[in-house]
């Protein structure tokens, strides 16, 4: 499975509302994960084919799940709710036939690949892009953003972004492509944390722990300095692995923990203490130092009545 990441674009927005989580309730934060991940398997319901490169629809239910899948994301990084864009969707789903037609995932769209068409281009251009995964599983691909190509979680980054007004997902059987980027009008930038950590404070969902790939946005921070500290439930010390800060996008430091980080037994918490020093700021001011705790939780039997 591979997936890859770019920008530009424009697009007409529908409303989309998403509730806000509260971090400091496991029960809230259970409950919310696994209201979205109930339709995480929803098919695409693609219309469209190869043979005659038939861009097609998708089912509303794809659509729906898709952006309920970004916006439990955003909900529970204290963001605002991103919003539908029907027209983004359809280049977007040009560019997912495209990567179908030809078996290849790429940002680089050229009258030469198959099924070429101005759409795709704009689409490949402005898109997280994923090949062996569609609609909400595509999102939450972007949101682990595996891989030795996507160590400073650039897809992660344009999902959590609080400039990130709008979105268009569009998918075939076997790709997806997310529009994230393009023309967003006089759409109003919504919440704008200080520090926006993945997995974040609080509580958070083992299930969408991103395989130990964790990360912290702060627009305006220079991460080129700093040092990052993990200590796990019983205070040891983790060895992990620091990505090259990413400028911009926005400003983000990310890590990879080089021990497996176990599920939490039954209901139970398993507390994490996160520490970034050495933080610098560029054209803004804020603190050198950053601590805060990620206590994962195990949503599908927290959430689980009695």
């Amino acid at each position: 499975m591979t997936i890859a990441l770019a920008a530009t674009g424009t697009g007409t927005a529908a409303a989309a509302s998403s509730p806000s989580i509260d971090r400091t309730s496991k029960t809230a934060v259970a409950k919310a994960y696994v209201k979205m991940a109930k339709t995480l398997n929803v098919s695409s319901g693609w219309t469209g084919k190869v043979k005659g490169c038939k861009i097609g629809t998708n089912s509303k239910k794809h659509d729906k799940a898709s952006l309920a899948t970004v916006n439990w994301a955003r909900a529970q990084a204290g963001l605002s709710p991103a919003r539908w864009d029907a027209s983004w969707a359809r280049q977007a789903r040009a560019h997912a036939l495209m990567t179908t037609a030809n078996s290849r995932l790429t940002h680089d769209v050229t009258p030469k690949d198959k099924c070429f068409s101005k759409a795709a281009q704009v689409g490949g251009t402005t898109s997280n892009i994923a090949f062996g995964a569609t609609g909400p599983w595509s999102v939450m691909l972007y949101l682990d953003d595996p891989g030795a190509h996507n160590v400073t979680v650039g897809h992660r980054r344009w999902i959590l972004d609080p400039s990130t007004t709008r979105v268009g997902i569009g998918s075939t059987s076997i790709a997806s492509s997310m529009k994230v980027f393009g023309d967003t009008g006089s759409d109003k930038v919504g919440k704008n944390p200080r520090f926006l950590p993945w997995p974040t404070s609080g509580y958070f969902p083992y299930e969408a722990e991103p395989n130990g790939r964790w990360s912290l946005t702060a627009i305006g921070a220079d991460f080129t300095k700093a040092k990052v500290v993990v200590r796990d439930p019983k205070g040891k010390k983790l060895a992990l692995k620091k990505a090259p800060a990413a400028g911009s996008l926005p400003d983000t430091i990310s890590w990879d923990l080089k021990k497996w980080v176990n599920a939490p037994k039954g209901k139970k918490t398993a507390t994490y203490k996160v520490t970034v020093t050495g933080i610098r700021w560029v054209g803004a001011t804020g603190p050198k130092s950053y601590t805060y705790k990620v206590k994962l939780i195990n949503a599908a039997k927290v959430a689980k009545k009695k």
